[in-house]
């Protein structure tokens, strides 16, 4: 029998070729539904599951001004390595210098994680609301969509009152949060709903 060390190697391993191949089709073919960049993200996906597995909230106080140098190292490479590559673009395939997308990319998940951990740390309330996010995501990616759709039709639009509607495409509070609003807020909403429902129908059979 494998052991956890073996099949994480074995994961490794398929995840590399799963990217590989994802990686080839995403400069000679476009698939339907963008399964090509959805085979290349799995590398992100990975990294981010293993980095976060070694996350914890009791490091000592003396390990923190470590972390938060790291996490402005990060940052500060991470800028010059956007600045070098320029704009990437996964949705249309565009990743100019693969080498320095790489490195962006794995900088950018350190800095996440990181972040976390400092949040986990300073700001609890914070820690909660992103742990609510993380469980319920599955909501957040299927009604997102249809529900920014539906808030940004003209029908809708036109039952704002004005210092909303005349703030949507700004970037400021009311432009920010409104999206958030009407995105995150509804889809946790119909989540919500969908449990409750369901639960119900169990409860009931």
């Amino acid at each position: 029998m494998f052991k956890e060390k073996n099949l994480q190697e074995v994961s490794a391993l398929l995840c590399v070729c799963v990217i590989c191949y994802g990686g080839l089709l995403s400069h000679n073919y476009r698939l339907p539904w963008h399964i090509e960049t959805a085979l290349l993200s799995q590398i992100f996906i990975y990294a981010g599951f293993l980095g976060g597995s070694y996350i914890k909230c009791d490091y000592r106080r003396n390990e923190y001004p470590v972390i938060f140098m790291l996490l402005l190292a990060c940052g500060f490479i991470s800028f010059f390595t956007y600045k070098m590559n320029g704009r990437v673009d996964m949705n249309a395939g565009v990743y100019n210098n693969i080498i320095l997308y790489f490195i962006n990319a794995f900088l950018g998940i350190c800095i996440i994680l990181l972040i976390s951990i400092l949040i986990c740390r300073f700001i609890s309330p914070v820690k909660n609301i992103l742990c609510l996010l993380g469980r319920k995501s599955l909501y957040i990616m299927m009604f997102h969509v249809p529900l920014s759709k539906f808030f940004y039709s003209e029908e809708i639009l036109r039952l704002l009152p004005k210092i909303i509607s005349n703030n949507l495409w700004s970037k400021n509070i009311i432009g920010l949060s409104y999206p958030v609003i009407s995105s995150i807020f509804f889809s946790l909403f119909l989540g919500y709903v969908y449990e409750r429902s369901r639960l119900q129908i169990d409860q009931n059979s």
